[in-house]
């Protein structure tokens, strides 16, 4: 869209400014401390491009007036917005089943719903939508629906953004007044970057021929800097003049919505600094005395340059947090051979070139899909042993189709979409019999069956016109039944449900537990401090598990909830760990996920008992597979998950057989 364009590349200028600005001193020879501001402000600028300011983006490209000019250009929101599915390289990616749209610049799922004049965006971490990340609403002010045919100006829109996980956690809001249907606006508010402690005020102007004006002020811990003069067709390129304080530096930058390229020159006593953003996505930074630095990822990157010292931000408090944690490393176990050879599954067709496994129930039985590619239907597969699969029956040939949960019975639960339908929950009463799709409480209505317990008893959600509902049905042809909210407030999803009846899910950025279907629901806590909690599954005797985040944002730490228990217990961390996850767990308190070192590379853990150990060094001939990912695992002790193949960029779905 025009506007996404627009108002990126006056983001862009700003928030490069911000980074090339940093404080120190003004002397002759850029000193070691002038390098570390540089560094530490590039990474934070490019954080608060791709984070803080993505909340005015996104609320610019979803309520554009019909038929602007803003509304009728889609090049740069294509890129922005890109979205993957299926088959994926990236391992920030690779661990997760496709099945939400994925936004490669925050590292999250995400999903999309309206209710009323309200939409809100619901952000994960894994691609089924079972690990929130917080949220973003976005309020068409006075109106009583969500539609960009607006009949009065000027129209308000709120924002308001709490994104809790993904790569660059933030928070704020801002607000957006349309002046007219060409789509001329003004935007102001605030937005914060809590990992980094970067505050970003806005005072934007966008005229009705497409020019950008207003102010922008960004504080980090050491400088402030406000940009004027921004100027240029944002169809084109645009500029504009950088005032700093209290260094009194200046600068000038520019940038290319149609790309997204953009540098930045600072001219210092010593001379110039520079910050380019190249199309590898890796940002370059030059100092003075012709050094630079190279940054791979600097979205994930903390402000610490390489043999520098972190000047003025929260890095310092994220690195005494890691050392803390990772002082409570559990015992490593080293006993080679404890499992086999991993082996790829046998597929339904040697025509599908995607296989993804979404479930996988305590006794064996593994639910998944195949497609021809990445734009055919998904076909729904069971493999009652990783050599004999099943494909399922299909309402219709274009039905895309994903399974989440299997009993022991046989029952299966999920949603079915077309390219002409919205999703819908799904059951199957077993791998031969035609599914249906379970009640909704009108035919219009979306909704999603996330678990079935060996009674039978199905959790999920269902999306009305004005709200979104967590929901169970007491069998397959009962009536969805809605979860109290208790003191709660927020969207609700029942996403797990134990033999006990137990339900757990989440509302808003809480996950919940329900002790029955008629209580209020009661808190998962993180087990202290201001943590933010997550759930990636609950065995059938109720032990739920997945992790928590610090609130400096400082890595994720896996951890469990006992049967019974509110409060999660964290397990630790293999050596030289510090970020991982807790991705299933059997019922003999075994269990493994997935872990990435410093430097971001992935690896799969296992936890047998007490001991925890890198998956890679318990495979007596791993062959020529590398374990990135342990995401599920059967209470025999059998392991599935993401292996890299040598030579391969690609990840492949495995089975690993406990021997």
């Amino acid at each position: 869209m025009k506007t996404s364009r627009i108002w990126a590349g006056v983001a862009a200028i700003i928030i490069l400014a911000v980074g090339i600005f940093g404080c120190g001193g003004g002397g002759t020879e850029f000193a070691s401390a002038d390098k570390d501001a540089v560094y530490a402000n590039s990474v934070a600028s490019h954080q608060s491009l791709q984070g803080g300011l993505n909340v005015g983006f996104v609320t610019l490209k979803r309520t554009a007036p019909t038929g602007s000019g803003l509304s009728k250009t889609t090049a740069f929101a294509q890129a922005l917005f890109n979205t993957k599915k299926q088959k994926v390289t990236d391992p920030n990616q690779a661990s997760r089943a496709a099945a939400l749209d994925y936004l490669p610049f925050l590292g999250l799922y995400y999903s999309v719903g309206t209710a009323g004049n309200t939409m809100t965006i619901s952000y994960f971490t894994d691609s089924i939508g079972t690990q929130a990340a917080g949220n973003m609403t976005i309020t068409m002010v006075g109106q009583s629906s969500f539609d960009t045919n607006y009949s009065t100006y000027p129209q308000t829109i709120s924002a308001t953004a709490n994104v809790t996980g993904g790569k660059i956690p933030m928070n704020g809001s801002l607000t957006l007044t349309y002046q007219d249907s060409s789509g001329a606006n003004t935007m102001q508010g605030s937005l914060t970057l809590p990992t980094t402690n970067v505050q970003i005020n806005i005072d934007l102007a966008l005229s009705n021929t497409q020019n950008s004006s207003g102010q922008v002020t960004i504080t980090t811990p050491a400088s402030t800097f406000t940009l004027t003069n921004v100027s240029g067709n944002p169809f084109d390129t645009m500029t504009g003049h950088v005032s700093i304080q209290p260094e009194s530096w200046t600068g000038t930058g520019s940038f290319t919505p149609s790309d997204g390229l953009f540098t930045m020159q600072l001219q210092t006593p010593s001379g110039a600094a520079n910050a380019v953003l190249g199309a590898d996505g890796k940002l370059v930074i030059s100092y003075p005395d012709s050094t630079s630095d190279t940054v791979t990822d600097p979205s994930t990157a903390d402000l610490t340059r390489p043999g520098g010292n972190t000047t003025g931000t929260t890095a310092t408090t994220a690195t005494t947090a890691t050392t803390a944690t990772t002082s409570t490393t559990a015992t490593t176990a080293t006993t080679a051979g404890t499992f086999a050879t991993p082996s790829t599954l046998t597929p339904v067709s040697n025509n599908d070139a995607d296989l993804v496994i979404t479930g996988v129930s305590h006794d064996g039985k593994i639910l998944g899909f195949v497609a021809v590619d990445g734009s055919s239907p998904r076909r729904p597969v069971l493999w009652t042993s990783p050599t004999s699969p099943t494909e399922l029956q299909r309402l219709t040939t274009d039905d895309y189709v994903q399974l989440y949960s299997v009993n022991a019975t046989g029952e299966m639960v999920g949603e079915v979409s077309s390219p002409s339908s919205v999703r819908k929950p799904i059951y199957y009463s077993g791998p031969t019999v035609a599914p249906k799709i379970l009640n909704l409480p009108q035919n219009f209505f979306t909704g999603l069956a996330y678990s079935v317990n060996d009674s039978g008893l199905i959790v999920g959600y269902y999306l009305t016109n004005s709200t979104q509902v967590a929901c169970y049905w007491t069998d397959k042809d009962a009536d969805p039944a809605a979860l109290s909210l208790g003191a709660f407030s927020g969207n609700p999803t029942a996403n797990f449900v134990d033999n006990a009846g137990e339900i757990f899910g989440t509302i808003g950025s809480k996950w919940v537990k329900w002790v029955t279907t008629a209580s209020d629901p009661v808190e998962m806590t993180p087990g202290g401090g201001t943590n933010q909690a997550y759930m990636v599954g609950v065995t059938p005797g109720g032990t739920a598990y997945g992790g928590h985040i610090n609130s400096n944002g400082n890595g994720s730490h896996p951890g469990y909830w006992a049967a019974g228990s509110t409060t999660q217990t964290e397990i630790g961390f293999t050596s030289g760990i510090a970020d991982a996850t807790l991705s299933a767990y059997d019922s003999n308190g075994n269990g493994c996920g997935y872990q990435r070192d410093s430097g971001g590379t992935l690896s799969a853990f296992v936890k047998l008992g007490n001991n925890l150990s890198t998956l890679q060094n318990l495979i007596g001939t791993p062959g020529q597979w590398t374990m990135r990912t342990a995401q599920f695992m059967d209470d025999n002790g059998n392991l599935y998950g993401l292996a890299q193949a040598t030579g391969h960029a690609d990840y492949t779905w495995v089975f690993v057989k406990k021997n």
